[in-house]
């Protein structure tokens, strides 16, 4: 017997754009979550932020596009992906692990920076430091 299944509370950083793929005209999106991971540095406790590719499909990439942008906190599920590809010029085949999302949901309201409406679910913060948040994705390309 096998699992995967990966479920995450993060912030997009940037608005998801919706896609079409080129056989078939299926919707498809992409986009990055940033996913604080608390960890002890001594006695202090820190934070570092991992960030996480995701793939949302058909009518699950048309919800996100339609109603999520940069910095709204989500929580989603999905399953983990590799996928092999060769950039141009190059030999070797490089590996790109993504999420794959099954499910999206709203958990709370964008940085207040961004000017958002109250808090659209009962799930609360996840105790991402929006400073932080917002020095990282103030209108950068993620590198990845």
């Amino acid at each position: 017997m096998s699992m995967n299944q990966v479920t995450l509370m993060g912030r997009l950083t940037a608005k998801p754009e919706l896609k079409f793929t080129t056989n078939g005209g299926f919707p498809v999106c992409s986009f990055n979550l940033a996913v604080d991971r608390p960890y002890r540095k001594g006695s202090d406790q820190e934070k570092e932020t991992d960030f996480f590719r995701v793939v949302a499909w058909r009518s699950t990439a048309e919800f996100v596009c339609k109603y999520f942008d940069k910095g709204d906190q989500v929580l989603l599920t999905g399953t983990l992906r590799n996928n092999q590809y060769t950039p141009d010029g190059e030999e070797k085949p490089r590996t790109r692990t993504e999420i794959v999302a099954k499910e999206i949901f709203f958990t709370g309201s964008k940085p207040k920076s961004a000017g958002a409406a109250p808090e659209s679910s009962a799930i609360s913060k996840s105790g991402i430091d929006l400073e932080e948040f917002e020095e990282l994705c103030a209108d950068q390309e993620v590198p990845f």
